[in-house]
């Protein structure tokens, strides 16, 4: 078995990327891949009036469980604890390397601030779970290049969580950097490329509705006191829809406290530091998280 060598990845976060730690002290990223030649039957499947997690219903919750269970498809989540000091100081740092960046070159560099880099950095983590997880399991795709690498052909698609043209282009460059200079190459002897990076809203692309769910259950169980459920599901419908999606080998569950470094941004060009400069690691364990054990 390996790896279908063009896959999709829809990515979505919950939670308010804010220096505050009320109510929300966590973040929570939902990732799915899928195959490619899947997107179309999972389009069908959830279009046609199947809401968002806010407006969830038991069906709408039972038809996301019954997609996510399938084998092929690779889900992950990961939530990241606020953790102090390192997240104010993470605030603090950004904060002042937007501001000297923005003298510097005079113009709106809203792709520097530390909300916009926070996205980023999750972003970016989610994906390489998810990523990595699936080529364990499914192995390397058979197909190779003419040079002997395996042919991996990725689409990246983001809620629109990352708002601005100026923001989503840096986020597009950093996702062609990755996969130039990626170790996969001489780890894994495997060329991925990039084929499009784009944001969308679920009501323009419904398999959204995957990461969406999943970012925004767990999200909810990291503070049910303080965050709202939706209104239609009751407490046994979102246990119950953990309980089933915890065993299964394809859902990949990560929990980390926020310990990344916000990066140097005058001493190198706008893209190339997001992309490469300051720590894009989250400090904390990396052993996997049991979704059934609650946050809060």
């Amino acid at each position: 078995m390996s790896v279908a060598e063009r896959l999709t990845l829809f990515l979505d976060i919950a939670g308010r990327v804010t220096r505050a730690s009320t109510p929300d002290s966590y973040i929570t990223v939902g990732g799915v891949l899928v195959p490619t030649s899947r997107e179309a039957e999972l389009w069908k499947s959830l279009s046609g009036g199947v809401p968002k997690w806010r407006d969830a219903t038991r069906e709408s919750l039972d038809l996301v469980q019954r997609v996510v269970c399938i084998p092929d498809i690779q889900s992950v989540v990961l939530q990241i604890e606020k953790k102090q000091p390192e997240w104010n100081q993470f605030w603090d740092d950004g904060d002042n390397e937007h501001k000297k960046l923005s003298g510097l070159i005079n113009e709106k560099v809203g792709f520097a601030r530390p909300g916009t880099v926070t996205k980023y950095l999750a972003f970016g983590e989610c994906s390489a779970l998810g990523l990595g997880e699936k080529l364990r399991r499914e192995g390397v795709p058979q197909l190779v290049d003419q040079y002997g690498f395996g042919i991996l052909r990725l689409r990246v698609i983001h809620d629109i969580d990352i708002q601005g043209e100026d923001n989503q282009d840096t986020f597009s460059y950093m996702w062609k950097t990755w996969a130039e200079s990626t170790q996969m190459r001489d780890r894994l002897h495997l060329a991925p490329t990039v084929d499009a990076v784009e944001f969308r809203a679920e009501e323009d692309d419904p398999v959204l509705l995957l990461p969406d769910y999943l970012a925004g259950l767990i999200h909810y169980r990291t503070g049910p006191s303080v965050i709202e459920k939706p209104k239609a599901l009751q407490l046994t419908d979102i246990e119950t829809f953990v309980a089933a999606i915890d065993c299964q080998s394809n859902v990949l569950s990560r929990k980390w406290s926020f310990g990344a470094q916000f990066p140097n941004l005058t001493t190198t060009t706008k893209a190339g530091t997001i992309g490469d400069g300051g720590s894009s690691r989250f400090a904390g364990s990396s052993e996997p998280t049991k979704l059934t054990e609650r946050t809060a």
